[in-house]
C-alpha cells in the first residue's frame, strides 16, 4: 500500500505524486472524480484500488502547518 497526493487535475486525468515524488497519471473514471480534488490523498491498495483518505490528508496538512510555523517563527 502507498499514498498518492493529488497534485492537479488535467482534463480527464488526476496527476498524483507518491512520497518518492513518482508521478502517476490516473484517469478520472478510475476514481470517484466528483469527490476527488487537488490536495486530496489517496491510498493505493495492493489490489490496485484507490481510496480517499481524509485522515491522512488532515495529518499531512497539520504536519505542513507545524513546519510553516516553525520556519516563520509564528505560533
Amino acid at each position: 500500500m502507498k499514498y498518492l497526493s493529488v497534485d492537479r487535475i488535467e482534463g480527464a486525468l488526476a496527476v498524483c505524486l507518491d512520497d518518492d515524488e513518482t508521478i502517476y497519471r490516473i484517469p478520472l473514471h478510475e476514481i470517484d472524480a466528483e469527490k476527488v480534488q487537488e490536495g486530496d490523498v489517496l491510498l493505493l491498495t495492493e489490489e490496485g484500488k484507490l481510496l480517499p483518505t481524509p485522515q491522512e490528508k488532515a495529518r499531512r496538512q497539520q504536519k505542513n502547518l507545524e513546519l510553516l510555523r516553525k520556519l516563520t517563527g509564528k505560533g
